[in-house]
């Protein structure tokens, strides 16, 4: 995985891409929607739920805010964190 955040940013423990998705979905919105609300890319939503490249606390708290939840509700679990090490 490539992680473009500068490492000061870097979001700890990572974000769930996989939830991120499946709240967008459920919103209704597309990729590009989201990036649009988020001031983001599309591409960037993308390599995010795909596990290809994490953000910065600032990025996340406006997608958590686009998809009217929190950004904690965006991070993996701390047992999942600990699996993936």
């Amino acid at each position: 995985m490539t992680d473009t955040a500068p490492r000061s940013y870097r979001v700890p423990g990572g974000v769930d891409g996989v939830r991120i998705r499946r709240l967008r979905v459920e919103a209704g919105l597309t990729g590009a929607m989201l990036g649009e609300r988020a001031a983001t890319s599309k591409q960037h939503i993308s390599d995010i739920e795909r596990g290809r490249r994490s953000c910065g606390a600032p990025l996340l708290r406006r997608i958590a805010a686009a998809l009217g939840t929190t950004s904690a509700n965006l991070m993996r679990s701390q047992e999942a964190v600990r699996a993936a090490d």
